[in-house]
């Protein structure tokens, strides 16, 4: 038995995707840029369509709102984010550049968009919301792309 969870251990150790601090950091960079921008433009299209004529002033109090987020909570979360990446260091697993509770709470997030999106709120809310997060998503994903050009 015992030789077994050993093999088990160290074919896990073969095949997992392990990389460097900097592509921890380039991962994150690319995730949180691309979830930005889909999140941002899926909103923008869709607050467009509900606003009409007003879907430029709602758009930009949406990404008024999305920056000030990405100030206050979400640049020192990604400042957080990159301090546990180059301390954890090299040749760890490519999934890990987040935490467990972080990939639960990315997991609760989209859920909650989900769920959002089907909910009977006016869509001109709806819409807001996801410009807002995404808005805040790109302007944060700045520290990544920061961290990962100055790496060393």
């Amino acid at each position: 038995m015992c030789w077994a969870v050993k093999e088990i251990k160290e074919l896990i150790l073969l095949i997992k995707p392990s990389a460097s601090a900097r592509v921890h950091i380039l991962a994150a960079a690319l995730m949180w840029t691309l979830v930005g921008s889909f999140l941002f433009l899926w909103g923008a299209r869709g607050l467009f369509e509900a606003a009409g004529s007003n879907g430029l002033l709602w758009g930009v109090f949406a990404t008024g709102i999305g920056l000030i987020k990405g100030m206050a909570v979400l640049q020192k979360t990604a400042g957080r984010v990159t301090a546990r990446i180059k301390e954890r260091g090299d040749g760890r697993c490519l999934g890990g550049f987040m935490s467990p509770k972080s990939w639960a709470l990315i997991a609760v997030m989209a859920a909650s968009g989900r769920l959002l999106r089907h909910s009977d709120l006016p869509r001109l809310i709806v819409w807001c919301v996801y410009v807002a997060v995404g808005a805040a998503l790109l302007f944060a994903s700045r520290v990544f792309w920061r961290e990962w050009i100055d790496f060393r």
